[in-house]
């Protein structure tokens, strides 16, 4: 048998050893997660700084939507109104041309009755001429 303590030196020594050897293993283990977590860490900073740019734009998006809705409510209000402006208008004219028509229609009426009034006046005046002027020479017999 061997002297005491020289037998299990070795295996002490190679446990040992084995010990350190995984040490240093879970030392690099722990450095590499150490690592990787704050990568990890740097990653989801990013993220959240582009979550929350993200948020900022869609809010940003929201408000345009919404006015641009205000603005084409207000489009299509104005549509309609110039709609039944449009309408109303094309009414009056309608109105105006119907008025022309008439108008026109007494105008050349009012026209032809003074026309022949005229040539009545005329005619009288011409005989009324034509009786004084015979009358001038061939005097009546007394």
């Amino acid at each position: 048998m061997p002297a005491a303590g020289y037998a299990y030196a070795p295996a002490y020594l190679i446990a040992v050893r084995q010990s350190l050897k995984y040490s240093n293993t879970t030392s690099e283990y722990l450095k590499t997660t150490l690592k990787y977590l704050k990568t990890t860490l740097k990653y989801l900073k990013t993220t959240l700084k582009y979550l929350k740019t993200t948020l900022k734009y869609l809010k940003t998006t929201l408000k345009y939507l919404k006015t641009t809705l205000k603005y084409l409510k207000t489009t299509l209000k104005y549509l309609k109104t110039t709609l039944k402006y449009l309408k109303t208008t094309l009414k009056y004219l309608k109105t105006t041309l119907k008025y022309l028509k008439t108008t026109l229609k007494y105008f050349f009426l009012s026209v032809q009755w003074h026309s022949m009034c005229f040539v009545a006046i005329v005619i009288l005046l011409s005989q009324s001429l034509l009786i004084n002027l015979a009358l001038r020479f061939y005097p009546a017999s007394e």
